[in-house]
């Protein structure tokens, strides 16, 4: 069950080259929502082909699988990178953006009004978005100024968004927030000897391949930077940088007649950060939370697509057809 229906209710492809990636020119509507003609029945198969170009160059397979997530018992909270009490859960087979969402991207949505489309914004919140703004009080991300990306950043990961935000910008661009389950099972990569690894790039950490604390930097950095530290198939950083909103609901299991209570809903969030200090929380494995409004400097998401509900065009020869 999602994130959202719980608050109402109360494989993988050949790497990609592992140079640095920039946007040659700057971000469109039609550039960043490739992704809404692959759900949409009325989508010309050219429409459904150029938009298949752009989930090849901009996100990766995921087989389906099975991945171990630790358990969230009062009694193993201190135990949350362990392989020990976890349960096993299915995936299915999705795409996952190889890069978090940066500020160039999350523009485009701003621009495009998506905080006064109240169409992409669950109803119960809706009072609440007029509180999302930036540090001059236009609508955006909490350190913006202007409703403008900041100066120079435009490649770094849009952070001071809550999960709302990052849950609006999703369904405006046709994708959806990825779930703990997803995000753990991408990050990892199966070992016919050891399993799956702690870290994208193997058991061991390594500081030349996560912006973590002890890298020094104290800030982001571009999506594209740590290229060594990306998984096998090309996801990068997902250790370090910047936490990762995901679409599940943080729940602690009661145990001993026991039960943390918090003071409102919290999502789950993955991956460490710049600033994380504890090298055994900048893990594929480690599980933490953030209350759904949090609008934090070191918090920002990536998305996916589920495989089985994408279109394919009737003609795959469309693109060429028509040209770009």
């Amino acid at each position: 069950m999602s994130f959202l229906s719980k608050l109402k209710r109360k494989g993988n492809s050949p790497a990609e080259p592992r140079g640095k990636r920039r946007d040659s020119e700057p971000r469109t509507v039609a550039s960043v929502c490739y992704a809404r003609h692959l759900t949409d029945p009325d989508a010309s198969d050219y429409e459904i082909t150029k938009a298949w170009s752009q989930v090849e160059k901009e996100m990766v397979i995921v087989a389906e699988g099975s991945v171990g997530l630790a358990s969230l018992s009062p009694d193993d909270l201190d135990q949350l990178d362990s392989r020990e009490n976890s349960q096993l859960v299915h995936v299915d087979a999705f795409y996952v953006d190889r890069f978090a969402v940066t500020n160039d991207q999350f523009q485009v949505f701003v621009d495009d009004g998506g905080y006064e489309n109240f169409d992409l914004w669950p109803e119960s919140v809706l009072p609440m978005v007029l509180n999302f703004v930036d540090t001059t009080g236009c609508p955006g991300p909490a350190f913006w100024a202007n409703g403008r990306t900041p100066q120079g950043r435009g490649h770094h990961p849009v952070v001071g968004v809550s999960w709302y935000e990052a849950y609006a910008f999703a369904r405006w661009c046709g994708k959806r927030l990825v779930n703990c389950a997803e995000w753990q099972h991408a990050a990892t990569w199966a070992d016919s000897g050891s399993g799956r690894h702690r870290y994208p790039w193997g058991d061991s950490f390594n500081a030349n391949f996560a912006n973590t604390w002890e890298a020094k930097r104290e800030d982001t950095v571009p999506v594209d930077q740590y290229a060594d530290g990306a998984t096998a198939n090309g996801i990068h950083q997902m250790v370090g940088n910047v936490w990762e909103w995901t679409d599940t609901l943080f729940e602690a299991q009661m145990s001993k007649g026991l039960r943390i209570v918090t003071d409102g809903p919290m999502a789950e969030i993955r991956g460490g950060a710049y600033d994380t200090y504890f090298t055994s929380q900048a893990t594929c494995r480690f599980r933490s939370a953030q209350a759904i409004a949090a609008r934090h400097p070191n918090l920002g998401f990536r998305l996916c697509l589920t495989a089985s509900d994408l279109c394919q065009p009737n003609d795959s020869y469309a693109f060429c057809d028509q040209g770009e």
